[in-house]
C-alpha cells in the first residue's frame, strides 16, 4: 500500500531528523560549558531548523495514518503508530518499530540532555545577570523582559552606566 510505504519513509526520515538533533543539542551544550558562543549560537539556529521540521513532518504524518486507519478500517481512537504497525504486514511492520524505536531512544537522550542542559543555563543566567548587576547598579529597576506579553520586542534598553559625561 502506498501510504504505509509513505509512512515509513516519513518515520525513517523523523528518526534520523531526531538523532541529528539528539547529537546537535550535546554539541550545543558542549559549546556553553566551552564559552564558544558562535558554535553555540550555531547549534542553536541548527535546533530550531530540526525542530521546526519535525512540527511540519508531524502534521503529514497525522494525514498519513488517518488515510492508513480509514483504508485499513482500524478504528483506533489514539491511532498510535506502533497499533498500526501490529496491523499491517512485513516488511512495513518491522520498518514502522525500528522507527518507533529508533524515535523513542532519542527523546530518551533528549530528556537526559535536558537534565544536564537546564542547570547549567539557569547557573549561566544567574552569573550573567549577577554581573550585570555589578556594572550597572540600576539594573534591578528595569523590567528584565526584553518582550511584552503579547512577545512585542519593546525599545531597546540602553545601558549607560559603562560611560559616564566625559566618555
Amino acid at each position: 500500500m502506498k501510504e504505509i510505504k509513505s509512512l515509513c519513509e516519513l518515520l525513517e526520515e523523523q528518526a534520523e531528523r531526531q538523532e541529528t538533533l539528539v547529537s546537535v543539542c550535546v554539541a550545543q551544550l558542549q559549546a556553553g560549558f566551552e564559552g564558544n558562543i558562535k558554535y553555540f549560537n550555531e547549534k542553536t539556529s541548527a535546533m530550531d531548523y530540526l525542530v521546526k521540521e519535525t512540527a511540519r513532518f508531524e502534521f503529514i504524518r497525522q494525514e498519513l495514518v488517518d488515510k492508513i486507519c480509514r483504508n485499513l478500517g482500524i478504528n483506533l481512537t489514539d491511532k498510535r503508530i506502533r497499533d498500526i504497525a501490529e496491523q499491517v504486514g512485513e516488511p512495513w511492520r518491522s520498518r514502522i518499530i525500528d522507527s518507533c524505536d529508533r524515535m523513542k531512544v532519542s527523546v530518551l537522550y533528549l530528556k537526559s540532555w535536558l537534565g544536564k542542559a537546564v542547570p547549567f543555563y539557569r547557573v549561566s543566567l544567574e552569573s550573567a545577570k549577577s554581573t550585570l548587576k555589578k556594572i550597572y547598579p540600576d539594573y534591578e529597576e528595569q523590567n528584565n523582559s526584553s518582550y511584552t506579553d503579547s512577545n512585542f520586542k519593546k525599545a531597546e534598553i540602553v545601558l549607560t552606566r559603562f560611560v559616564d559625561d566625559r566618555g
